[in-house]
């Protein structure tokens, strides 16, 4: 099939959606599929891609992430791709303007667009000080997202939660593991010895940014949980 992807982040960033989003990608080329990506342009002086089948369009700074940026509307330049790439489906990830310009232009060439709840913007805005703002994020998010084919989310308690707030079209498609970068002969003795660990001791890691909205309360509760059945373990913020 002929894959669009269209979406406001993507590695070289680092978060949870870019990376999700290049396991995706080369998932679908391993498998066969042509794949176009269409993502801002990043501002640091990265060179332009080589690769014809990645698009960069204008962004902008997104306030208080400089390194992210919100995608401009797009929609000429996507119905173009639609028609040039003979575009049989699409995944929108973001909803921002690039987001919502794909949608038109999916919907225009009458092609079926899906996307993810990647991130729960309505829920994050109380830690950021614009919890006034939740109600009209959850209207655009559902709005937009009922628009679409469908909306995959990685759990049932998650799409049951959705569903209770208005959200239609909603299919499980839950995470997995990759294998290969999470094997257990990538184990270093060295680094566990860093940590002051020995062989036999475990390890908690918490990858991830340290925001409010990431609950990292709860994984020192339960990190304190386990100390009190495993005092020898140490618990690792990366």
């Amino acid at each position: 099939m002929n894959l669009l992807i269209v979406t406001e982040t993507y590695p070289p960033e680092i978060n949870g959606v870019a990376r999700t989003l290049a396991q995706m990608v080369e998932g679908l080329r391993e498998l066969g599929h042509r794949v176009t990506l269409v993502k801002p342009a990043r501002d640091d002086g990265d060179k332009a891609p080589s690769d014809p089948n990645v698009v960069e369009v204008g962004g902008i700074a997104l306030p208080g992430y400089p390194d992210l940026q919100f995608g401009v509307p797009s929609g000429g330049r996507l119905r173009q791709l639609i028609a040039e790439h003979a575009i049989d489906a699409a995944y929108i990830a973001t909803e921002g303007p690039l987001g919502y310009s794909a949608l038109r232009a999916c919907s225009t060439h009458s092609v079926p667009a899906l996307s993810g709840l990647h991130t729960n913007f309505h829920q994050y805005s109380s830690h950021y000080g614009a919890g006034l703002l939740a109600p009209l994020l959850l209207y655009h998010l559902r709005r937009f997202h009922n628009r679409l084919a469908g909306t995959l989310v990685p759990t049932q308690a998650m799409a049951d939660t959705f569903a209770d707030e208005g959200f239609e079209n909603l299919h499980v498609w839950p995470r997995g593991v990759h294998a290969d970068l999470f094997s257990p002969q990538r184990r270093d003795p060295s680094l566990r010895q860093q940590w002051g660990l020995a062989a036999d001791e475990l390890a908690v890691l918490y990858i991830g940014r340290l925001a409010p909205e990431k609950n990292i309360d709860t994984a020192f509760n339960a990190f304190a949980a386990i100390r009190a059945e495993q005092p020898s373990a140490r618990m690792v913020l990366v």
